[in-house]
């Protein structure tokens, strides 16, 4: 009764708050609260789950006429991995303590994500043909974990019709990410070295939408991590991203952004740390605009207690736009997190973040004979979000959630559209800005 009393209160204390990743809560890290699973052999663990969840959308086509919309999701998913820890059991029933020659992890979550709108034309996208189905999907594998020189690998494949940026990219896409790369540590592992590769690919299912925004970037990188003091380590981390638009009629722009950065994390005393990075990044794009400026990333980290953990930070950094060729965020965010009696979870994720986009003066022309031409050529927006996650663990095999989102874009930007046909409609004006919450109560079983 003391712990359903203790989920009672977090509910209340959630709803009492003020009114974004993957589409259920537990599919962010489900490896960190899965069940006990079923030993499929002396090294394989199998693990089971279905989760169910029931909520409210305020804005379910992401934009400023926003259409509110109930929805039911129900995702069941199966997992199969190398036992934890070092030590595995043998079939004999022996402990064997050698190192283990490979770890692998590989998950399929499929889910089922229904919209219930009185406005029905405007979530039909949503809900027609097999849109209301998504799969996320991942494998992962370390060959010789434990040697000087380690083979990192992985592939991930989501489908789904979240968001990039805003409405313009609320489609139904499928997401293709696989990764190769090694995990050197020469030295006895003092300092590590990561070179890897990585390709993004992002296909949309709508042609017309497919046309413009249908890419793949090619990703490698460099980390270094040099322990100079028992808890504390210089970092330091370059990345080239070139990204190639290869639909019939891009609108957006090649780009090959690099970036740099060098710095250190660690802790200072037992209940404080840190994390100080700074560098240089440089963006080179086809057409328009290019960046060249400072970035970083800096935070504090408070530990008040074993279960308890507050990161408070500042960051700078550019990013690939679908409107311009970048834009420049700037802004803080903060994280906490909260573990009550090995049972009971409280998170919290929040940030603002200034976004000043690139110079633009582009008229993208829709296939449904409209053109979109923006009112002004600068744009600067103030994103606004934050989740809060309660989960309760009522058994080994058993949890419940709640989960509370919210969006928000701040600005005066504006576009105008117009109808481009023989029997042209009135002219109309779309503004840019919106916001959006989501709440969730579900039930999660997992073996």
């Amino acid at each position: 009764m003391r712990v359903f009393f203790l989920f009672f209160l977090t509910l209340l204390f959630i709803i009492s708050v003020p009114k974004s990743s993957k589409a259920q809560a537990w599919l962010e890290d489900r490896d960190s609260s899965e069940g006990p699973g079923i030993k499929l052999s002396s090294s394989l663990v199998l693990h089971l789950g279905l989760g169910t969840e029931v909520g409210f959308d305020s804005n379910a086509t992401y934009d400023n006429d926003a259409v509110r919309a109930a929805r039911l999701r129900v995702t069941p998913y199966v997992d199969i991995s190398t036992r934890s820890g070092e030590r595995t059991e043998k079939i004999d029933g022996a402990v064997d303590s050698a190192l283990p020659k490979a770890l692998f992890r590989f998950g399929v979550a499929a889910f089922y994500d229904r919209y219930f709108a009185s406005e029905k034309d405007r979530v039909e996208k949503f809900n027609s043909k097999t849109n209301p189905f998504g799969v996320d999907s991942h494998l992962n594998f370390t060959v010789y974990p434990e040697r000087k020189v380690s083979l990192l690998g992985g592939v991930t494949y989501i489908k789904t019709l979240e968001p990039y940026e805003s409405s313009s990219d609320a489609q139904n896409k499928h997401h293709i990410v696989p990764m190769l790369g090694f995990k050197i540590k020469p030295g006895g592992g003092t300092l590590t070295i990561e070179p890897k590769y990585r390709l993004d690919l992002l296909v949309f299912d709508d042609k017309r939408v497919g046309i413009d925004y249908n890419r793949f970037s090619h990703e490698a990188s460099l980390l270094t991590n040099w322990k100079i003091f028992p808890k504390t380590a210089l970092i330091s981390n370059v990345i080239f991203r070139p990204t190639v638009y290869f639909g019939d009629h891009a609108q957006n722009v090649d780009s090959y952004p690099l970036r740099s950065w060098f710095g250190a994390q660690g802790l200072l005393l037992e209940r404080f740390g840190f994390r100080a990075l700074l560098g240089y990044g440089v963006g080179f794009y086809e057409q328009d605009s290019d960046f060249e400026g400072i970035i970083g990333d800096g935070a504090v980290m408070f530990y008040f207690s074993r279960g308890a953990k507050l990161t408070v930070g500042i960051k700078r950094d550019f990013m690939d736009s679908f409107y311009a060729n970048y834009y420049v965020m700037t802004g803080g965010y903060a994280n906490y997190q909260r573990i009550f009696a090995g049972r009971l979870l409280l998170s919290f994720d929040g940030s603002v973040y200034k976004r000043k986009y690139a110079y633009f003066d582009r008229t993208v022309q829709r296939e449904n004979d409209t053109s979109v031409t923006p009112d002004q050529f600068e744009r600067d927006d103030v994103w606004i979000a934050f989740k809060i996650l309660s989960e309760l663990r009522a058994s080994d095999w058993l949890s419940f959630h709640m989960s509370l989102r919210f969006l928000k874009d701040v600005t005066d930007f504006s576009s105008t559209i117009k109808d481009t046909s023989r029997n042209p409609l009135p002219t109309e004006h779309e503004d840019a800005s919106f916001s959006r919450v989501e709440i969730f109560l579900g039930a999660r079983a997992h073996y």
